[in-house]
């Protein structure tokens, strides 16, 4: 939008005097300046967002790392997977080797080895305060 500016040149005896002065290229300097400038800030808040997230989650990694040094330092001393049932009951008690070698043969010393690792582990979570998982 071009601006008229009249000057009066009665000093220089020039008489009367009209100058066009055209703004729109400062104006729309400006403009793109203050979009540019919107999208800066746009960046920067998007950028603060993905930091406190990532230190969130950076976090929760550290907090479940010290949980599984912790479990493996307290199951450390157990071997469960040196762990015979099938040995303890033919000890106790006269079950036949053919029930024992199906038994073995069927997997049932590591089935019952995950199943009593996962009672434990789920008795051990349930002393913890405020993780009541199911009950």
């Amino acid at each position: 939008m071009p601006v008229v500016v009249a000057v009066i040149g009665s000093i220089f005896g020039l008489g009367a005097l009209a100058l066009t002065v055209d703004f729109s290229p400062l104006t729309g300097f400006f403009i793109c300046s203050f979009q540019w400038f919107l999208s800066v800030i746009q960046a920067v808040f998007a950028t603060v967002v993905l930091v406190i997230q990532d230190t969130v989650c950076w976090i929760l990694d550290q907090v479940l790392g010290l949980v599984v040094f912790i479990i493996n330092g307290v199951t450390s001393g157990w071997n469960l997977s040196n762990y015979s049932l099938s040995a303890y009951i033919s000890s106790i008690s006269g079950v036949s080797p053919e029930l024992l070698s199906l038994a073995a043969a069927i997997g049932f010393n590591d089935g019952l080895t995950i199943v009593l690792a996962a009672l434990v582990i789920r008795f051990l979570l349930q002393i913890i305060p405020f993780v009541r998982f199911g009950s």
